[in-house]
């Protein structure tokens, strides 16, 4: 446990809603950190109806942990902002309340942040998934940075980063503006000012995807949108285009309504696929017509 009356050498910020179902396997994961110490828990609850903070306070004779009140705004980009606002240690780590850490995560994301300005590592989808979870959607952050096609600057999922408090007050934090992809923007307004962005292959996270078919579906639909919405405002900075004939696009929507006849026949990995992937240009469309974009 680390002590709460030293000052700590890294803050790790969770932002949190309605997660009572995962987060004690979470914070479970910070208690069994080895190699590391010294170090506080920002639980920013970001307006929870169940029991996720009472049992982040449970924790508090294993870590040095604080629930802290971030429910004036909904959104993940807010509560970790309002946790940093709080972090006392120069070093501050973003993960997820519904994920899990290996024992070695924070001991080797405080050596490569000592030498950087933004880190990440690893993605393992495979161990908190059931295999058709983990089968029906590629993991791109599994050995290096993700990237969108064609391909802009590098990001990485805001549940696994690593930045120094300084850089983050630099660059003004997440856009609060942002439902999702607020992570891709964080991580580029970081690059765009001269920050270094590193990729920690030596450790993971374990990630976890939802099971329900409207999350995913929601979730796909939002990042759809929010692609557009980045074009927009990175278009001026360099990021391409996505340069699709209205042909090809019309081909991917008629293999989708084939595949949606055929759903009641198939199994749980393929069904996802086709969740998440109409989730996906139904929010591009979306995107499209909301920011004036031609698909992105």
């Amino acid at each position: 446990m680390s002590d709460p009356h030293s000052e700590p050498s890294a803050s790790i910020v969770i932002p949190c809603y309605n997660e009572a179902q995962y987060i004690a396997d979470q914070l479970q994961s910070l208690v069994e950190q080895q190699g590391v110490d010294r170090f506080e828990v920002l639980v920013a609850d970001n307006g929870s109806t169940d029991d996720s903070a009472e049992i982040a306070r449970s924790f508090a004779d294993r870590l040095d942990i604080s629930v802290i009140d971030a429910s004036a705004r909904r959104g993940p980009a807010f509560a970790r902002n309002e946790g940093t606002r709080n972090a006392r240690a120069e070093f501050v780590f973003f993960i997820d309340a519904d994920d899990a850490l290996p024992a070695d995560w924070l001991a080797t994301m405080s050596r490569a942040l000592a030498d950087h300005d933004l880190i990440t590592c690893r993605f393992n989808t495979e161990i908190l998934n059931e295999p058709w979870q983990a089968a029906s959607w590629t993991n791109g952050q599994a050995e290096g940075p993700l990237t969108f096609d064609p391909p802009f600057l590098p990001f990485a999922g805001a549940g696994a980063l690593g930045v120094r408090r300084s850089m983050h007050e630099r660059v003004g934090g997440f856009d609060e503006s942002m439902r999702v992809l607020e992570d891709a923007d964080y991580c580029w307004r970081i690059q765009l000012a001269d920050g270094s962005f590193h990729f920690v292959s030596e450790t993971e996270i374990h990630y976890r995807f939802p099971k329900k078919a409207g999350v995913m579906f929601r979730q796909m639909r939002m990042l759809g949108q929010y692609h557009a919405f980045l074009y927009k405002k990175y278009a001026p900075h360099g990021m391409p285009r996505h340069q699709r004939p209205w042909k090809e696009g019309l081909c991917i929507w008629r293999g989708l309504a084939k595949r949606a006849l055929r759903a009641r026949r198939m199994d749980q990995t393929k069904r996802a696929e086709l969740i998440r992937l109409s989730g996906y240009y139904w929010g591009r469309l979306v995107g499209s017509a909301r920011y004036g974009v031609v698909d992105p």
